[in-house]
């Protein structure tokens, strides 16, 4: 795992750190179970066998936060993501890519084949989500690459997989956090 955090240590006050904690390791646990293929496909991809999960930390001169997570794993599969929406009889045909994206913050939302003892479970991601807005922050993930309409034709077909790879990223203010401090 690399951390970079160029300017200097973050220090929260305890509940915020928590939620912090919390929120990075379900991303690391995601990362692992899901993003990040076995070391034989990786070498099959031509990748390096291990794989890499970042976390890079800014703090800008008006004490505005910036945390973000990825990894250097497949990315989503977004061609899962739309058939489990199928199934559940969440989506349609006419879906469109935002609305496909945002499949994976709804309660209950699992791609997952089995429940594994890191993740599976559909207690994920929407819960991420809440936990950090609910401190006030930003929680959203951004696509590496553009989900153009060939690729969300693609991915209604459910012949090919079709994976995005992401970044999560949160922001906030840390003078807002100053603030659940003193009332605390």
């Amino acid at each position: 795992m690399e951390i970079y955090n160029p300017d200097r240590f973050l220090i929260l006050h305890d509940e915020i750190e928590g939620v912090v904690t919390d929120v990075l390791t379900h991303l690391m646990r995601n990362s692992m179970d899901h993003g990040i293929e076995t070391t034989s496909q990786r070498k099959r991809l031509g990748k390096k066998v291990w794989g890499t999960i970042s976390i890079n930390i800014s703090i800008d001169s008006e004490k505005n936060v910036s945390i973000e997570f990825y990894d250097d794993g497949i990315g989503l599969n977004l061609s899962r993501i739309f058939a489990k929406g199928l199934d559940k009889e969440l989506v349609d045909m006419a879906m469109t890519k935002t609305e496909l994206l945002e499949l994976i913050f709804r309660p209950g939302f699992s791609t997952a084949e089995k429940t594994t003892m890191i993740s599976g479970r559909g207690v994920g991601m929407d819960a991420v989500r809440h936990y950090v807005m609910g401190l006030g922050a930003s929680f959203e993930m951004i696509p590496q690459i553009e989900v153009d309409e060939t690729m969300l034709e693609k991915v209604k077909a459910l012949k090919d997989d079709v994976y995005l790879p992401v970044v999560f990223r949160s922001s906030a203010s840390l003078k807002d956090f100053s603030q659940i401090k003193n009332s605390a």
